[in-house]
């Protein structure tokens, strides 16, 4: 995320859905959300309505 443009990221794991608001070092802030493995099937969906 130093180098990316965007302050939004997406990761897909095992755990619940959650939003977490992260600041690096840098300063940079960005929204990580995490999404679990079974909402990818509506990962477009969620993207549209997010971004």
């Amino acid at each position: 995320m130093c180098k990316s443009k965007e302050n939004t990221a997406i990761r897909v794991w095992n755990g619940a859905f959650c939003s977490d608001n992260i600041s690096l070092p840098s300063g940079k802030q960005y929204t990580l959300y995490n999404i679990p493995f079974y909402y990818t099937g509506q990962l477009e969906s969620f993207l549209q309505k997010t971004l």
